[in-house]
């Protein structure tokens, strides 16, 4: 059977309180531990810089069709999240990725 919840047990909640810390910041580290892994080699690049130019991140979104742009634009934001976590984890290779799709 669990052990009830006490809410008057400080120690309790303060060691629950650091262990959800140490696990989301481990959570974070294997994240950033991913991404530079995915963008250390070159082929991991070209699949992130497909992936960018498929959702439309360096070009405009705009449709004269409402549907047609929610989706463009949704799309978009899908790439700018992939961007965005380039630049976080690994930004030197946001250039380098660059320089290898010309």
């Amino acid at each position: 059977m669990a052990a009830e919840y006490d809410p008057t047990d400080l120690d309790a909640l303060n060691s629950q309180d650091t262990e959800r810390a140490k696990s989301a910041e481990q959570k974070l580290a294997e994240e950033a531990a991913d991404w530079r892994f995915v963008l250390g080699d070159q082929r991991g690049r070209r699949i992130v810089w497909a992936l960018l130019a498929r959702a439309g991140v360096f070009r405009v979104s705009y449709s004269p069709e409402a549907l047609q742009m929610a989706f463009n634009e949704g799309r978009r934001e899908q790439g700018l999240y992939i961007l965005s976590k380039v630049t976080e984890h690994a930004p030197a290779t946001y250039t380098l990725m660059q320089n290898e799709a010309k």
